[in-house]
């Protein structure tokens, strides 16, 4: 009759081994199983696709979801999260009216009295944060900290 010392150190043994058997096995997958499938292994995946495979699949991808997804889908959306999908916080995509604001902000032309303003911390009033030269606020003696 084993000893219970020996008994454990069996058990320990028998565990060890599967331990390395399942290791092995994932390890080993990739490299055997297009053998076993017969299916050639890729040398690469594809991680970009022509504008027509991709505008062809897109549309799929949105007539899947407009069919069975639980809600309905907003398409513009859907467009905003692939363009967020790229990671890059500098691209963003704009609606039309989006687009307009940006390109006013761009063209160096803006219409008003010429301060920037916040909401007041210290008052139930707006702060005016930036006078800017030549304009009308400058003109009447506004200055950064008044309160309007």
């Amino acid at each position: 009759m084993p000893s219970r010392k020996s008994s454990l150190v069996i058990a320990i043994a028998a565990l060890l081994v599967v331990v390395i058997a399942f290791w092995a096995g994932f390890v080993a997958y990739p490299f055997l199983a297009p053998r076993l499938t017969g299916s050639p292994r890729p040398s690469s995946v594809q991680t970009t696709l022509d504008r027509d495979t991709y505008l062809k699949l897109s549309g799929e991808i949105y007539d899947t979801l407009s069919l069975q997804y639980y809600q309905k889908v907003d398409a513009g959306k859907l467009l905003k999260g692939q363009v967020a999908g790229l990671g890059d916080p500098y691209t963003e995509l704009f609606t039309p009216a989006e687009a307009a604001d940006f390109r006013e902000q761009l063209s160096g032309e803006y219409v008003g009295i010429g301060v920037v303003i916040t909401p007041s911390a210290k008052a139930d009033a707006i702060e005016i944060v930036r006078v800017f030269a030549g304009t009308p606020a400058e003109e009447a003696g506004l200055k950064p900290g008044d309160l309007i």
